[in-house]
């Protein structure tokens, strides 16, 4: 699958409320969904972030949901986000990325 550039932003005061997700780790990913261009392919410097939409708004998963349910896992909102300055970026606002799972 192909998909967009998109930057990670994080909290200036390095903390990390994600339990180490991907997006603690990275600074650049592939977002990759329905309506996204498909321009990059996702590696290991730069993953994949599947767009979703959980409760109403638009989120980032580091797998699709599929998947997700499949293995029995969820993950939330770590308070990391991603953002394009690309007008084909899907939302007008950054997303935030659900990277945070709990054991």
């Amino acid at each position: 699958m192909k998909g967009m550039h998109v930057s990670i932003y994080r909290s200036a005061d390095e903390s990390d409320c994600t339990l180490k997700g991907m997006s603690s780790r990275f600074t650049q990913a592939i977002l990759i969904g329905e309506g996204v261009p498909e321009l990059f392919e996702p590696g290991p410097d730069c993953p994949a972030l599947y767009l979703d939409e959980h409760a109403g708004y638009q989120c980032l998963l580091p797998m699709p949901r599929k998947e997700i349910e499949e293995q029995g896992r969820w993950f939330m909102d770590g308070g990391n986000f991603a953002w394009s300055h690309d007008s084909r970026f899907p939302c007008d606002y950054p997303i935030p990325i659900h990277d945070r799972e709990e054991q």
